[in-house]
């Protein structure tokens, strides 16, 4: 059986012409990347000659047209480099045509011409439209085949009809090796799902499915089996691509490859159990991770720990969603951006080992920005030999890589901090975990209080609301972790498992506060979409912003405090988590009582208001305050 490379390289050699090869695969399965290795070895041969053309963008036949014809020239150009630095003297002021400059360039062939005048020149001097994109390339001995690969195909926005066809113009008019690459069967399975094609005619935005295009034409199928002569399926072992993919790097921090290499087999291991089938993002995270392993290098730090950072860093490129700061998330979307694991249990077998996810990495992954300051800082803090202390390692290292005297060291640290609210969050789920499996294998410590490690959560949960540990959040309660709860842990694990899913709600809560302090007109903006509660501070804040606004500003504040949800459920479906259910229904009654004390001081107001209107719109504010609080007592009842 043939592997992809012997197929494609007889379907070049074969004499018979019959039509364009289509090679399909997953979208980041790793089709470009081979076909453009493949197409330099075999350039390099200098047995024929493959030019990639992407199709991502092109909009037109003309503009495909053109595509082809600058890469043929390029080609050509490559061939003829020395040839050219001989040539264009010809040239002179008779010359008043674009095809007799092309003739005279070489005396008739123009392709060969273009190639020699050189390539920049021939596009500067418009010659394009007097190429003719011909089977070979160059002439006598250095006379090669020319094969045109075409890539990206779904992403072309072309009329499909109309790009089979300029492709068929290739392979069978003009007999030209042609093999197509597309994200998946586009042509031959996939027709149902395939995603608009939007192009733009002026001003306008046009956009038809390739469906719809298909329907067009009666004779469509025995047209697509005319082009398409072959289809194979892309299928490469993921470890080749891989090892030919760090093999093939080209490393602006050195040593950095020879990392990469050593390291190879962590690489694969979260392809492996992402499970997604994507190696552009293996490409996409190694080449970023260089800017890492060059603020490594420069704080000279052991390398014994920076695989662990590689391993978790690749793992957040695959599981974190980018998004922009103006970007409009519903509450699950970004809770999704912060859970790295499976529902089922633990995706990513070596995450955040030795503490190895940095919040710094992952908000550039999702932001977009580097922010040096704040990774040096990071792992400094995490990762300089003096931090390692026995504390450290209870809370971040594998419990089996520790002996039981730095175990029992740690925690009686890692216990300290705890009862005074002074770990992180993530630290916090470690630590019971360890402890759960602590009691499961009867080390003895003497030193565990659950009251005040009770007390120690319901101290940081203070913090966390007062926006203190905004950047040590990123954290999940994993589903495995709550499966190993016993009647000490299990309070423990609810209460942290309600941190996850309510502190972006705290977080909203303090960006109102600020914004209301500060008299901003722009609420809307900030894209608050619910509170857990409308507490005592806030109820105090809101009146004082509403008391010294004038009446546009009057309607817009009771507008928008209405406009929130203080109901959304913020737990999975189908969670018992009975400390979250006591905490919502609390928030809804805190929310109920201050709605009530609202009103009552809206009814003040309006005695002493002398304005007419102004007095109108209070006393509108508290009918609308009514007709909430009626849904809240709904909601309150169904919650209990």
């Amino acid at each position: 059986m043939m592997d992809i490379k012997d197929e494609i390289i007889n379907f070049i050699e074969r004499k018979e012409e019959t039509g364009a090869l289509l090679i399909t695969g997953k979208w980041g399965s790793g089709k470009s990347y081979y076909i453009k290795n493949l197409a330099a070895e075999l350039n390099d041969a200098k047995k024929e000659y493959l030019c990639v053309i992407s199709l991502f963008g092109i909009d037109s036949v003309e503009n495909l047209t053109k595509a082809v014809k600058e890469c043929y020239l390029e080609a050509n150009s490559t061939i003829f480099t020395k040839t050219a630095r001989k040539i264009g003297k010809i040239v002179g002021k008779t010359v008043n045509s674009g095809l007799k400059v092309a003739e005279a360039v070489t005396g008739g062939n123009v392709a060969v011409s273009a190639a020699q005048k050189g390539f920049s020149s021939v596009i500067s001097l418009g010659l394009l439209d007097f190429i003719s994109v011909k089977n070979y390339i160059g002439r006598g001995k250095s006379k090669r085949k020319f094969v045109l690969v075409f890539d990206d195909l779904e992403r072309c926005k072309i009329n499909t009809v109309d790009l089979l066809g300029a492709i068929n113009e290739y392979c069978e008019n003009r007999n030209i090796k042609t093999i197509i690459l597309a994200a998946e069967d586009v042509i031959l399975k996939n027709e149902e799902n395939i995603k608009k094609v939007v192009w733009e005619e002026g001003t306008t935005k046009k956009e038809a499915s390739i469906k719809e295009q298909i329907r067009s034409v009666s004779d469509y199928r025995d047209f697509k089996e005319k082009v398409i002569f072959q289809t194979i399926a892309f299928s490469m072992p993921y470890v080749d691509i891989i090892d030919a993919m760090i093999d093939k790097y080209s490393e602006g921090v050195s040593g950095y490859k020879d990392f990469l290499k050593c390291n190879s087999c962590s690489i694969k291991q979260v392809f492996i159990e992402s499970k997604y089938n994507n190696l552009r993002t293996i490409k996409a995270s190694i080449t970023k991770f260089e800017r890492v392993y060059a603020l490594w290098t420069r704080l000279a730090l052991s390398n014994d720990y920076l695989h662990y950072l590689l391993y978790s860093f690749i793992a957040d490129c695959y599981e974190t969603k980018p998004v922009s700061d103006d970007a409009e998330e519903g509450v699950e979307q970004v809770i999704e951006r912060f859970v790295i694991k499976d529902k089922d249990g633990k995706k990513y077998t070596h995450y955040n080992e030795k503490a190895s996810s940095l919040n710094s990495l992952c908000m550039w992954i999702e932001k977009g920005v580097f922010d040096e300051n704040a990774i040096i800082s990071e792992i400094q803090e995490k990762f300089t030999q003096n931090q390692f202390t026995d504390k450290f390692k209870v809370l971040h290292w594998s419990i089996f890589d520790l002996d039981a005297e730095t175990t029992i060291k740690g925690l009686k640290d890692a216990l300290n901090d705890a009862y005074n609210g002074f770990l992180d969050a993530d630290e916090y789920v470690g630590l019971i975990d360890r402890i759960q499996y602590y009691k499961v294998y009867k080390l003895p410590f003497d030193d565990l209080d659950y009251y005040k490690l009770s007390d120690g959560i319901d101290k940081f949960i203070e913090r966390v609301k007062t926006g203190v540990e905004e950047g040590k959040l990123r954290f999940h309660v994993a589903s495995e972790i709550m499966a190993r709860e016993n009647e000490d842990t299990k309070s423990l694990l609810e209460k942290l498992e309600y941190i996850e899913y309510n502190h972006n709600y705290w977080k909203l809560r303090n960006n109102l506060l600020e914004a209301l302090k500060d008299k901003s007109d722009f609420l809307y903006n900030l894209n608050i979409y619910g509170l857990e509660e409308l507490d005592d501070e806030l109820l105090d804040v809101f009146k004082k912003a509403y008391q010294e606004g004038d009446n546009r500003r009057k309607r817009e504040l009771g507008h928008f405090i209405l406009s929130l949800n203080y109901t959304m459920d913020m737990l999975p479906t189908g969670s018992t988590n009975s400390f979250a259910k006591f905490k919502k229904i609390s928030a809804i009654g805190e929310t109920i009582k201050n709605f009530e004390a609202l009103i009552d001081w809206l009814k003040k107001q309006s005695e002493i208001e002398t304005d007419i209107i102004t007095k109108m719109i209070l006393n509108q504010f508290s009918i609308d305050i009514q007709g909430k609080l009626t849904q809240l007592n709904q909601d309150l009842d169904n919650f209990k």
